[in-house]
């Protein structure tokens, strides 16, 4: 038996329609160069293509969201991404994949099942999001444009 869970890193992107990307499951860390390949090509890429019309890409400030390769690749594909100079630090309130990763975490916790391996996580995850993700998400993202509004204008943040 180990002696300590497996932590697993979970990435995915959603929208205001309230699709969501395929995840990617690692128990390693993401750098610049497995960000690029795992999160950004293979899933967020096609995430995108699939949207009609423009979409905007906003990340938190992980470091290796705004790594000096994966800022080429985002101009390389034409992905519009906020500025890391305009993105605010410390606001999950202006970043509702925070609350979308905290609610789908404690739903996946309250089954009480524990995960051997990334494929295990990743299916339940997927399970969870077919049931869950799509109304979760519209209802997050329906405040985003209030909020940055208000943020920018100073004003409280519902």
């Amino acid at each position: 038996m180990d002696k300590f869970a497996n932590k697993y890193l979970l990435w995915q992107a959603i929208c205001e329609c309230g699709r969501y990307s395929k995840p990617f499951v690692t128990t390693g860390t993401i750098n610049g160069q497995i960000y690029r390949e795992e999160c950004l090509q293979k899933r967020l890429l096609p995430f995108l293509r699939s949207h009609r019309g423009p979409t905007l890409f906003w990340s938190d400030l992980a470091s290796c969201h705004y790594a000096k390769p994966v800022m080429d690749w985002y101009e390389a594909k034409g992905v519009n991404v906020v500025p890391k100079e305009v993105n605010p630090p410390n606001t999950p309130e202006l970043r509702p994949i925070e609350k979308f990763w905290a609610i789908m975490k404690k739903k996946l916790k309250k089954s009480g099942k524990t995960f051997k391996t990334d494929e295990a996580l990743k299916k339940n995850w997927e399970k969870l999001c077919k049931e869950d993700g799509q109304s979760l998400a519209q209802d997050l993202m329906s405040s985003v444009k209030r909020n940055v509004r208000a943020f920018s204008l100073g004003e409280e943040i519902q």
